[in-house]
């Protein structure tokens, strides 16, 4: 009670921020389930906060995405990520047709908001 009054606070946090710190754009892609993907353009250093609506018996806390660097004609879409809670640290990917289209995406988790 404050004087007087019953009160609830509420948080809302995000469920994914998407930090780009790569040189170039980079495009990542949520699939929505039977909804078209929803795409989101990052310039380098760019950093946005990623809601949605979960649906009835979605798996909340995890998130698929894929991610397309917009730097040559030649990038190519990362096979699809699943990024969650238990999938912590830096996965690579392959972004590109050679070798050194290498990328890291690095995943952390803090009071329940994934940072990608």
């Amino acid at each position: 009670d404050v004087q007087g009054a019953q009160c609830q606070v509420f948080t809302l946090r995000p469920e994914v921020v998407l930090t780009n710190v790569a040189d170039c754009a980079v495009a990542v892609q949520r699939s929505e389930g039977k909804h078209a993907p929803v795409i989101v353009n990052l310039a380098p250093g760019e950093s946005v906060e990623w809601h949605w609506r979960s649906s009835r018996g979605e798996d909340v806390g995890k998130v698929v995405l894929r991610f397309c660097p917009q730097h040559s004609s030649t990038s190519q879409w990362s096979q699809p990520l699943i990024c969650s809670g238990s999938v912590i640290g830096s996965i690579p990917l392959v972004l590109g047709p050679s070798a050194n289209d290498v990328w890291s995406l690095d995943v952390a988790s803090a009071r329940g908001t994934l940072a990608v």
